[in-house]
Order: structure tokens, then C-alpha cells, then sequence
């Protein structure tokens, strides 16, 4: 009987994650809006999968294949793209990337698909006056975010977190000279 190969519980994080994002995409999808992954779920997923590729050799062989089965789709995908000088770059600097950098502290972070990362980049093109004056059209943007994640939505906690990225963008700009 052949041996199987040997996998480090990193591969096997990757392995057990794909294989339930594949089995069960709406729950993945979720996670990851949710910004689960960043939670755990990778580790506990491996723990579970560890434990049973080391009790069963058919899944040991399973995994492995699997594995096998990855590296080979990954060395036939095409180079990434290049940006062009066409496309401006996204500075990152201003009240969209200090919003963002909040959320991310609540586990909430820009999906794939979702229009938050162009609604950031409008914020710290605008600046901070015109996040100051479009503040009510900036907390429907979340509004309507949170509903399409299935989160809660409580504009006042919106309006305070809106205003405190405003605010830290002010106190960044202040530092740097950048608005």
C-alpha cells in the first residue's frame, strides 16, 4: 500500500476551508462576510481534518489528492494583472480607509463583490468636507451593506463611526498635509 504524503496543518487549513467553501457556498459566503475566517474557523476546520486524516488513511489519501488536485490548478491559472498608469492608485489615505480600518476592528471587512471599496475610495477622493456634507447618504451606503450581509444596522452607531473615520482622517491630514 502506497504512503501518503505528508501534510503540514497549514495545507490542511487550506484543504478543509476550500472543500467547505465548495460544499457549502452560502455558508462560506456568509463567513466571510461576516469576517469569520479572521475568527478561527481555519483552525478549527484543520483541527477537525487533522484529526481525521490521521485516524482514516482514505482521507489521508483524500487530502492528498486534493492537495495535488490545488497545485496543479494553481500552476495552469493565468498571471496576475498588471495595473496600467490609466488606472489612478488608491492613495489610502482619508475617510474612507480610516471607516474602513474601524469596521475592520468590529470584523466587518469589504466583501468581494461589494461596492465598498469604490465607496472608500469616493470618500478619500472627495475628503473629509465632502464626507462632512454627504453624511446622511454615507450612512445609507452602510445601511444598505448591513442589509445585504445580514447584519443589524443602528444609524446612530453608523452615524458615530462615519464621523469619528472623518475625524481621524482631519487629525491624519493635519499630520501629513495630504488634504
Amino acid at each position: 500500500m502506497e504512503t501518503p504524503c505528508q501534510l503540514s496543518p497549514a495545507q490542511v487549513s487550506q484543504i478543509a476551508f476550500g472543500l467547505t467553501r465548495r460544499s457549502r457556498p452560502k455558508r462560506a459566503s456568509l463567513w466571510l462576510s461576516r469576517g469569520n475566517h479572521r475568527k478561527g474557523i481555519h483552525a478549527r476546520l484543520a483541527g477537525i481534518w487533522i484529526t481525521r486524516i490521521a485516524a482514516n488513511p482514505d482521507a489521508a489519501t483524500l487530502a492528498c489528492q486534493t492537495w495535488q488536485d490545488y497545485q496543479t490548478a494553481v500552476a495552469t491559472l493565468p498571471p496576475a494583472a498588471t495595473t496600467t498608469s490609466s488606472t489612478p492608485a488608491h492613495v489610502g489615505i482619508g475617510p474612507g480607509t480610516e471607516l474602513k480600518k474601524l469596521l475592520s476592528k468590529i470584523g466587518i471587512v469589504a466583501a468581494p463583490g461589494c461596492s465598498c471599496n469604490s465607496r472608500a475610495a469616493l470618500m478619500d477622493k472627495n475628503g473629509p468636507d465632502w464626507c462632512q456634507e454627504h453624511l446622511e447618504e454615507i450612512i445609507g451606503w452602510l445601511g444598505e451593506e448591513s442589509a445585504k450581509r445580514h447584519l443589524p444596522f443602528i444609524p446612530a452607531a453608523a452615524r458615530l463611526l462615519v464621523k469619528r473615520a472623518i475625524g481621524n482622517a482631519r487629525k491624519l491630514s493635519a499630520s501629513t498635509g495630504a488634504f
